[in-house]
């Protein structure tokens, strides 16, 4: 027998050792892509994506104060729902690669034309843009809350996903609600570890006054969130959804009604009592009109007498000039679109073309700020285009809902109407306020997927409930 010379055993060692480095992260990386393929991965990274809505886990780069002071997009955010998108495409991805037959049920081009042209317009107006940098700011948001959008209307197909996703939101609405409710009872802003701040208003807070805003944001920014799922809480009442679901879903709205009241956002009680109104004016009337009212009415006596003092004392007391100061910001506005009528001055570049624009606001004080305006403020970013595209995306969505609603399903109608009318009182609460912040417009976007999703649900509901079985889905029209 040979002897191997020790120094070749060395050797041999060596290049064990360095094909073992290399196999590991190699093994590591494909043990990880084949979990990723799991049934389970979407819908995990899904819900990930609905949490970060109201718990605003995220991180900020290149902070810009002279932004963050008139209420634009001050950095970039790098978010949970960064990386949980990212791995939803990555899985699709790779799907694609080893099941290429394996089609989506739907394709969402056509659905999806409005925002995309929207932010299509977005981007071709930051030609204009003074400060490129604070334009690619708001562009980031709008790309990344676009294929929020595009993945939800593409690939969410089932009616348990459906319920999956509604069922997030009542628990992210229950728990946002008991946040504030603790945030108004300490009385000040709280910095919390994983979710950092949970906010109350300070300029409120130093005349006296607790505006919450919990960790979603701004008081208008956690309005936004409430009202835009406090309707259709209510509309899961007259679904066939089993008993613990609507026991949740009742739950979570009269939460959210007593927790809307604290933020004393008038604009979103304003658009909580319109969509409560319309989902009355049909959805009562049409099925569960007994237990809806013996659900609602209770729930808005409730609150009226809970927080009587504050709602009260916001209507008629003094505001510091709050309501009347939005009009010389309008003025200002309409004069910036006067100047930039097609292209509009660039995506989150409002604040620096203001400035020229000297508007005098007289009796109610300096107060210079981005137009409290949403469909003013697109007009005056991205310009005439991208103002139509903005309004179509607004009434197709709507239009889907109604349809929806007319679909007679017992499951799904009831959820569509519940979002079109969160949606229509979203609509007039947006000519109040600017809703230029991410879980703004995430949860706006999200919500308009839900009700393009459902839309295709009720028509094609054997595609849509492929995954319960046909005999649940028997089961589930029998209980109605």
């Amino acid at each position: 027998m040979v002897a191997v010379p020790s120094r070749s055993r060395g050797w041999t060692a060596i290049c064990e050792a360095c094909t073992l480095a290399w196999s590991l992260p190699l093994l590591a990386v494909t043990t990880f892509l084949s979990a990723l393929t799991g049934e389970l991965v979407p819908r995990i990274l899904l819900s990930l994506v609905l949490v970060d809505i109201p718990f605003h886990l995220e991180r900020g780069f290149l902070f810009r104060e002279d932004a963050a002071e008139f209420g634009q997009l001050p950095e970039f955010y790098l978010s949970l729902t960064t990386v949980a998108l990212v791995l939803l495409y990555v899985r699709r991805a790779i799907l694609a690669v080893a099941a290429p037959a394996r089609e989506p049920v739907r394709s969402a081009a056509r659905i999806s034309r409005p925002l995309g042209l929207y932010v299509g317009f977005a981007i071709l107006s930051t030609m204009t843009a003074v400060d490129v940098s604070l334009s690619l700011r708001e562009l980031l948001l709008l790309v990344q809350t676009f294929l929020v959008y595009v993945y939800i209307v593409r690939w969410v197909r089932a009616r348990d996903e459906i319920r999956l996703m509604m069922g997030t939101l009542l628990i992210c609405l229950a728990l946002e609600s008991l946040v504030m409710f603790y945030t108004h009872h300490v009385g000040e802003t709280l910095s919390l570890p994983i979710l950092w701040q949970i906010r109350v208003d300070a300029d409120a807070r130093a005349v006296g006054n607790v505006r919450v805003g919990g960790t979603v944001g701004s008081p208008v920014a956690a309005a936004t969130f409430l009202s835009l799922l406090i309707a259709p809480a209510l509309a899961v009442l007259v679904t066939n959804l089993r008993y613990s679901f609507r026991l949740l879903a009742a739950g979570s709205a009269a939460l959210g009604a007593a927790a809307l009241v604290l933020t004393q956002s008038r604009g979103g009680w304003l658009a909580v009592l319109l969509s409560i109104a319309i989902l009355g004016l049909k959805v009562v009337r049409h099925r569960g009109r007994w237990i809806a009212a013996a659900v609602v009415i209770p729930l808005l006596t409730s609150v009226v007498l809970f927080s009587s003092n504050i709602i009260t004392t916001r209507l008629t007391g003094d505001d510091q000039g709050s309501a009347q100061s939005r009009f010389p910001l309008m003025k200002t506005a309409l004069a910036v679109i006067q100047d930039h009528p097609l292209l509009g001055v660039g995506p989150n570049n409002y604040t620096l073309a203001m400035r020229r624009y000297g508007a005098v606001y007289g009796k109610w004080g300096d107060w210079v700020y981005t137009v409290h305006n949403k469909f003013l403020l697109v007009w005056a970013e991205t310009g005439l285009g991208g103002l139509i595209a903005f309004i179509w995306f607004m009434a197709s969505t709507i239009r889907l809902g109604w349809k929806g609603w007319k679909a007679a399903d017992p499951l799904l109608s009831p959820l569509a109407f519940g979002f079109t009318a969160a949606l229509i009182g979203h609509v007039v609460h947006m000519q109040l306020d600017l809703f230029s912040g991410r879980p703004q417009v995430q949860m706006l976007w999200v919500v308009a997927a839900l009700v393009a999703v459902i839309d295709a649900g009720t028509r094609d509901p054997d595609r849509s409930s492929k995954k319960l079985g046909l005999s649940e889905v028997r089961s589930q029209k029998s209980e109605v």
